[in-house]
């Protein structure tokens, strides 16, 4: 069982405060299905069931942003893991509600990240960022991150979220049928 509290509390500044979300909660849920429309209108809203195992893996931290009035302005998701060569860390889904960008709540978020993955030993922190977002790009090369000389390749397991593939994967023969 994890020792962390709940609404283990990261980092604040005069109007936004960064915390672990570590309970699922019906605001919750429906933060994350507004900011997860707002990051891809395409990925699908995860379900009570999916979130709550975010919250409770050991593998996963949710960060959210709240505001003033304690409302939820942003997430970011942020994965740590062990290899055999070291531990690793990755960021993902870093969202702010579009009505509170431009205050600098997703630089929170990020370093707030960052503070957890150095705590945890981690040597390097990678995401993935679309090229068409500019300010977001931005932002992780003004906090320090750099572009890889690397290629991202992804195999789709499930269909879930994601057009049919007209081909399938065979286990058994280890083919595309």
């Amino acid at each position: 069982m994890d020792a962390r509290p709940s609404g283990y509390f990261l980092g604040v500044t005069a109007d936004v405060r960064i915390e672990e979300a570590r309970v699922r909660s019906e605001e919750l849920i429906e933060a994350v299905g507004r900011l997860v429309a707002q990051l891809s209108p395409s990925a699908p809203t995860p379900t009570a069931a999916e979130l709550q195992t975010v919250v409770e893996s050991s593998a996963t931290r949710l960060l959210v942003a709240l505001d003033a009035g304690g409302a939820i302005a942003g997430m970011l998701t942020l994965a740590i893991y062990r290899i055999p060569t070291d531990t690793c860390a990755w960021i993902e889904d870093v969202v702010v509600d579009e009505q509170a960008r431009g205050r600098g709540i997703g630089e929170q978020l990020i370093r707030a990240a960052l503070r957890i993955a150095d705590q945890e030993g981690v040597r390097v922190v990678d995401l993935t960022s679309r090229s068409a977002r500019h300010a977001a790009n931005r932002l992780y090369r003004l906090l320090g991150f750099k572009p890889r000389e690397t290629n991202i390749y992804r195999f789709e397991l499930s269909s879930r979220g994601c057009p049919r593939s007209r081909r399938n994967f065979d286990w058994r023969s280890s083919r595309l049928v």
